[in-house]
């Protein structure tokens, strides 16, 4: 169990969805039940992101769009999160949020051969003694994968574990920001949705993942705390937001 008492009231939390069925979903109940205030900005339903960096933390979150596509929305939130990067904001993406950490790390995201769908097991940690790991005590993780584009790490960008169909699955960029390929704030009705939504989720046993989900739901909850309460206490430790 995560020890709260180190990650400080008053932290605002902003949260970017690229898409509305990209929800936070679990990091949204572990917000709320340690009393971390959030706001959530939705790009597809026409939310602006904001001009003054008054957040604590940045979370970005997935999207059906690729980072290497020259479109306004894909460069607008680019530059948003590099700006916030600059002010030595903590960072936490998710998917096409950990893509997005990747080109501003100028590492090469590309589009992979064959994609990655479905729950699968990350038991490969490069860095385990990272403090985004720490109270994380098991040997392995599984998370949800809904997403065709790869990340290749360079200088900048440091692989903390890989994955059995691809290598690079978690990131860190600088001391703060984190991504990660899958989806570990999964949650069922989130679950439903893309199962019944994605072209290539469609192609998987439907009652099979609800399944797989029922019986990692525990693990996926406790991985997801265990990340999320790491990268909040990470003003008060290796880098005070200013």
């Amino acid at each position: 169990m995560q020890n709260w008492k180190k990650i400080k009231r008053g932290y605002m939390v902003l949260i970017v969805q690229y898409n509305t069925i990209e929800t936070a979903g679990y990091f949204i109940k572990i917000l709320q039940k340690y009393g971390v205030d959030y706001n959530i900005i939705d790009l597809e339903k026409g939310d602006k992101l904001p001009k003054n960096f008054t957040h604590s933390h940045l979370i970005c979150m997935g999207g059906y769009d690729s980072v290497y596509d020259d479109i306004f929305r894909i460069n607008t939130e680019m530059e948003f999160i590099r700006e916030s990067i600059d002010k030595n904001i903590p960072y936490f993406g998710v998917c096409l949020g950990a893509q997005f950490l990747a080109k501003i790390a100028n590492a090469e995201v590309c589009r992979c051969e064959k994609g990655e769908h479905g729950f699968k097991e990350y038991k490969n940690f490069i860095i385990k003694d990272d403090p985004i790991f720490y109270g994380f005590d098991k040997s392995e993780f599984h998370n949800f994968h809904i997403h065709n584009d790869c990340i290749k790490t360079n200088e900048h960008l440091v692989q903390l574990c890989k994955g059995n169909d691809y290598d690079v699955q978690m990131i860190k960029f600088k001391d703060n920001c984190y991504g990660i390929q899958g989806h570990i704030e999964i949650e069922e009705d989130k679950l439903q949705i893309w199962l019944k939504a994605d072209k290539d989720l469609k192609k998987l046993d439907y009652e099979l993942e609800l399944k797989r989900y029922h019986q990692l739901k525990n693990e996926l909850e406790s991985t997801a705390e265990i990340f999320i309460s790491n990268f909040l206490k990470y003003p008060l430790t290796l880098s005070p937001h200013k």
